[in-house]
């Protein structure tokens, strides 16, 4: 030992080598984990911050990003979350003493800057974490809303959330704004900031996840001591997207809302949610640069397009305005208009296109403002404003026109063109003036959105103090004194600043000019008038005789064609009624509304037939025969926000349909439960040939004459009161039938019904029309006798049954009676009106009467989260499908193709279990909206486009049996959880880039040339060192041995393939066909890559053979190679599940060849 130590000392030469050789491998490593770490690093987004305090930064996603990345961190939040019981009196006491103090020190109080703001400590579920949700998935683009628009864009335009917060929480030496200040005590506050991303959870979330969400804000907030001292008046919540918070909306509804719009359509907030009293309109968050003076000048020279406008044409509501400017502009020269969405493509091409035009076409869309508005405003074009509902807080940099000035043909471009050069020069210049009121940013500007905000805020303060101390019901004395206050009155529909001045110094100055947009509201409330067939450049109007505001019915659905009644007929109807809708194409055809659940509607539809396709094509005009036509009645309570109204065809005509008017009535009329009723007739009882309706009938009843020669007529000049729930109208109580004969007894009414067990529901309308004139008296008798014995009294007769015992109406004022008729022999129903048994009584009269049978709809309507979570999925896919109108499931024999529905019971809405939407030309991904199908247990998606990956929600759809998504562009892996399912079918065949692991590589080409430098880079350098590490083997043999008999039992991988365990299960269809078993474990039947046919040998737990068995098996037949010996194919190894793949012999096994079973056995062999 002692020699070759010393041998081996006298070998020192080569320790320096060795070093050396360290050294330099060293070194290559070093370079190659830089050139990586560099490549990785390129791939993650970054963002220099040279003066980061200085820096103004006006793009929503590079501020999140400093934000978060560099002040987030240094957030200390104490979490405000309530914990027990909570001294609520406490909290006022130290307000009032606060206040008390203010009113005698501050002369101008409360009006006073800056505006003092408590910023609550919320949970981070409500604020960081849902921006650090956006942060690390606003680069999916192709995450899109149900019309395409890119949700995390949305988010962008609609952030004021996060710029007003941002601002808020930031250290006082960092901000710039005046106007307001961050308190850290409850009783200090005017005002307290909820900062809950409402529009972030709404479209990042699942539908679920942020309705639970929303509850948990909701309460956390309630619970917070201010809130029940103020019930919220002094809460500003951000609601700045129209769909979110909605579910909870109704519970703040007293709080600050910071909203978009008003919204004129009653789509987005139910009425009394908003108003201009109580919340604030801000504006957009611009999705384009600002161009400021500089950048106008430069793009002078470059705005050679008259009139630009990029964005969704079709809209509903005041949108619809949209559709008929670009039909009118389409083509014109210098015009450019262009479909769009608001992506980033989308994006640059808006501000490009905005930048190289004089005027931008701003016309409302669903509601009168848009983002495209502020977007114009901050790049210099000029806007042109086409929405009758929409005014500017900033006179002079807009044009803005009337919408039916804007349609007629060339009016718009002539009026364009005729501006001078200094006039558009003096707009431009006034946009770079006021731009700047349109910008957020961070650090927040002053006189920006945010400082205005505040400003627009302070002048709440007072009215909010006032509300709060009335629903206190404070009796220690005012704590509001009389001073110069902020105010903003809507009168007239006129624009009214938020103005006020405040002496300082002596000098008055402008405290806050707003930009508060107002709106027309609708005196028609709850009206819905669609004149079916009306072309929409024709739309809305008001008809002349009723005032009513009718519009085309263009929007509510999608198939039948436009007709109109001979021309001379048209003398015979209202404008309404000129136009009709048919349908010459399928069995079902649906106009679908939006209506207000579980209110009571009276439903009209009207029918003209007119000849429209050609005279005397029908053997009758209509069913009743009537050359006005017919209009079928329905009084109904929709269960849902939606409701369809269907016209079948039952016969060889075709449907059609002239109107359909829908007119909110009270819940407490026309009570009957679980029914709806249908119009047998509605009455009033005069010789007269002039239906009554609106403006005479304030719910569009419309009301018949009717008289009988057998009767007399009786009327009154004098007013008669008809105010009760069913308010009938004055016109049709001011005249009654009475009997003809002077001593007649009764008055005799008589209908026939179609069907003789209809039950029928009455409504009688009375009123006393000649009073009994006591005073002045001369005869013996006391008042009280001649009264009784004069007054009407009479009893209500329904085929032979006394239904109202010894009725009296009243003097001038309307009683309603209402009664039920069960059943008429032969369908033939009488009603008599009989005097009471009194000498002298006046005979019975009556002024007005309604009559309905009951309705029962053989089926509920579908589940309404069903109902939803398919028309998403329509409109996504766009499934023009002319059968998918209408309820999805209801009737049942109207049953949507491709769906298959359970129906327990007549109180059970229908649910959605099947839904095949095979071979259908479906495009992009597997949208979310299907897993709200919580009932779905057949899914087939086979033979479409379908990109993208397969969605992880699939798994958690309990109620799923089978899913085929089978040829189709789908990638990625199959999420372990769907593979992991039991008794889940699961076909996923046809889609080449789609694998069965959990995870696969995916490459594109995109990637590849991303990659292709630094891994030249890494590879020249592995070559370099492996050169190397050769070198150094050979000089280090010893080593090299060791190192090979080390590695003489190396793993089976790369002898053959291995497969994961859930392949196995996908190959074996979750173990369903069993071919054999032994003291390994049990054969199963199996295809590999969906083709081979092989044998799958799954070890048993209960198996005595274990690990190494199997490695001897595997090396075994790894080695044995023999024509009557099965081939191994691969294997399993993912303990401890293991299994060995096996060739699959079709002829079948041993046992059933030696006993003859097998149809493939020769007689030699049989014979052995």
């Amino acid at each position: 030992m002692v020699g070759k130590h010393q041998n081996h000392h006298h070998h020192t030469p080569h320790r320096p080598r060795s070093k050396t050789l360290i050294f330099t491998l060293l070194l290559f490593s070093f370079s190659l984990l830089v050139i990586l770490y560099s490549f990785s690093s390129s791939a993650l987004p970054s963002v220099s911050y040279p003066n980061q305090s200085d820096r103004t930064e006006t793009s929503f996603v590079p501020s999140l990003e400093k934000f978060l990345i560099h002040k987030a961190p240094k957030l200390s939040i104490r979490d405000d979350t309530v914990h027990g019981e909570r001294d609520d009196r406490k909290l006022d006491e130290m307000v009032f003493e606060r206040e008390n103090r203010l009113l005698n020190e501050d002369p101008v109080y409360p009006v006073g800057y800056p505006v003092k703001v408590y910023v609550y400590e919320m949970p981070k579920k409500f604020t960081l974490d849902l921006l650090w949700l956006f942060h690390n998935t606003y680069k999916e683009t192709s995450n899109a809303t149900s019309n395409g628009s890119p949700v995390h864009r949305l988010i962008e335009q609609h952030s004021v959330d996060y710029w007003l917060w941002a601002d808020l929480i930031s250290p006082e030496s960092e901000r710039r704004l005046k106007s307001v200040v961050r308190v850290h005590q409850q009783h200090e506050a005017d005002f307290f900031y909820v900062p809950f991303f409402t529009t972030i959870s709404f479209f990042l979330l699942e539908k679920q996840q942020c309705k639970a969400l929303y509850r948990e804000a909701l309460k956390w907030v309630t619970d917070q001591p201010a809130w029940k001292r103020s019930e919220g008046r002094d809460h500003i919540f951000p609601i700045h997207h129209p769909w979110s918070f909605k579910t909870v909306r109704k519970f703040v509804k007293n709080a600050i809302w910071l909203l978009p719009d008003m919204d004129s359509t009653g789509n987005w907030y139910k009425p009394g949610q908003v108003s201009l009293e109580k919340d604030l309109i801000l504006p957009y968050v611009p999705n384009v640069d600002r161009c400021d003076a500089k950048c106008l000048s430069e793009s002078a020279p470059k705005r050679t397009t008259l009139l630009f406008f990029r964005g969704r044409l079709k809209r509903n509501a005041g949108g619809k305005i949209r559709a008929k400017l670009g039909a009118e502009l389409s083509g014109v020269k210098d015009v450019i208009i262009t479909e769009g969405t608001a992506g980033e493509g989308g994006k640059f091409a808006a501000q490009g296109g905005m930048r190289r035009s004089l005027f931008c076409l701003c016309p409302a869309g669903d509601t009168p403002s848009s983002a495209r508005l502020f977007d114009a405003i901050v790049s210099g074009c000029i806007p042109v404003i086409v929405s009758d509902e929409l005014e500017l807080p900033f006179e002079g940099v807009a044009v803005i026109v009337s919408s039916s000035d804007a349609i007629q043909p060339g009016w718009l471009i002539n009026h364009l063109r005729s501006l001078t050069p200094s006039q558009v020069k003096e707009f431009q210049n006034r946009l770079v003036q006021y731009s700047r009121h349109f910008l957020y940013s961070s650090p927040a500007q002053p006189l920006g959105p945010e400082d205005l905000t505040w400003r627009m805020i302070a002048g709440k303060l007072v009215n909010i103090k006032l509300h709060t101390r009335r629903s206190q019901r404070v009796v220690k004395g005012s704590r509001i004194a009389h001073r110069h206050f902020l105010m903003c009155q809507n009168t007239g529909g006129n624009l009214i600043f938020y103005q006020g001045s405040r002496k300082m110094e002596g000098r008055y100055y402008l405290v806050f000019i707003s930009f508060c947009i107002i709106h027309i509201v609708q005196a028609q409330q709850g009206f819905i008038s669609l004149d079916c067939g009306l072309p929409t450049n024709d739309s809305p109007y008001i008809e002349p005789v009723t005032g009513l505001v009718f519009s085309s019915d263009a929007d509510h659905i999608q198939s039948g064609k436009s007709g109109r009644i001979q021309k001379d007929l048209e003398t015979l109807h209202i404008k309404p009624y000129l136009f009709l809708r048919y349908f010459p194409d399928g069995v079902r055809n649906c106009y679908t509304l939006d209506v207000l659940q579980n209110i009571k509607y009276l439903i009209k539809a009207v029918f003209v037939y007119g000849n429209y396709d050609g005279p005397n094509k029908w053997a009758r005009v209509d069913l009743e025969g009537k050359v006005n036509g017919t209009v079928e009645e329905v009084i109904h309570v929709p269960r849902s926000n939606s409701l369809q109204i269907c016209l079948v065809k039952t016969g060889n005509s075709l449907p059609f349909v002239s109107a359909l008017e829908l007119r909110l009535l009270r819940n407490d009329t026309y009570v009957v439960p679980d029914v709806s009723l249908k119009k047998l007739f509605r009455r009033y009882y005069r010789q007269s040939d002039r239906l009554i309706r609106y403006p005479d009938d304030v719910f569009d009843r419309i009301w018949s004459p009717f008289f009988l020669p057998e009767w007399k007529q009786i009327t009154t000049t004098l007013e008669v009161n008809n105010s009760n729930n069913f308010e009938p109208p004055k016109a049709a109580l001011k005249s009654a039938a009475i009997p003809r004969d002077v001593n007649g007894t009764q008055l005799t009414i008589n209908w026939t019904l179609d069907n003789p067990t209809e039950q029928v529901h009455l409504y009688f309308h009375f009123a006393e029309l000649q009073p009994l004139e006591i005073e002045g008296n001369s005869s013996d008798f006391p008042a009280d006798i001649i009264r009784m014995l004069h007054t009407r009294k009479f009893y209500i007769v329904v085929n032979g049954n006394v239904t109202v015992d010894s009725f009296v109406p009243l003097d001038l004022a309307v009683n309603t009676v209402e009664t039920v008729v069960k059943k008429c022999e032969g369908g033939k129903c009488s009603l008599q009106l009989v005097k009471s048994e009194s000498i002298l009584g006046r005979p019975p009269l009556v002024n007005a009467m309604e009559a309905f049978t009951a309705i029962k709809f053989p089926n509920s309507e579908t589940d309404p989260d069903d109902v939803v979570s398919i028309k998403i999925l329509q409109d996504t896919y766009g499934l023009n499908k002319t059968d998918w109108q209408g309820d999805p499931c209801s009737p049942q024999q109207y049953l949507w193709s491709g769906l298959n529905c359970s129906y327990m019971n007549m109180s059970t809405s229908p649910r959605i279990i099947s839904l095949n939407l095979s071979s259908h030309g479906l495009t992009g991904k597997i949208v979310p909206q299907i897993q709200n199908l919580t009932e779905l247990q057949i899914l087939d998606l086979s033979n479409n486009k379908l990109t993208g990956r397969v969605p992880e929600f699939l798994a958690n759809m309990k109620s799923l049996l089978f899913i085929n998504i089978s040829n189709n562009n789908l990638d990625g892996s199959i999420p372990r959880a769907l593979l992991d399912r039991k008794k889940l079918q699961l076909y996923f065949e046809g889609n080449p880039k789609l694998c069965g692991l959990d995870t696969c590589k995916i490459s594109s080409g995109n990637k590849q040339n991303k990659i292709i430098v630094p891994v030249a880079s890494a590879v020249a350098i592995f070559i370099v060192v492996s050169v190397l590490i050769v070198v150094f083997i050979k000089k280090r043999p010893s080593s090299i041995q060791a190192l090979h008999s080390a590695t003489t039992s190396l793993s089976l991988e790369g002898k053959m393939r291995r497969i994961s365990y859930s392949e196995i299960q996908l190959m074996t269809n979750n173990f369903e066909r069993v071919i054999g078993e032994g003291g390994f474990g049990v054969v199963y039947h199996a295809y590999l890559d969906d083709r081979q046919q092989v044998a799958v040998k799954v070890l048993s737990p209960s198996s005595s053979q274990g690990y190494k068995q199997f490695k001897a098996e595997v090396e075994l037949l790894l080695r044995v190679h023999h024509a009557n010996l099965v081939s191994l194919v691969g294997y399993c190894d993912e303990q401890p599940h293991l299994a060995l793949i096996y060739k699959y012999m079709t002829n079948g096994d041993l046992k059933a060849h030696l006993l003859g079973r097998h149809e493939c056995c020769d007689g030699k062999w049989c014979h052995r």
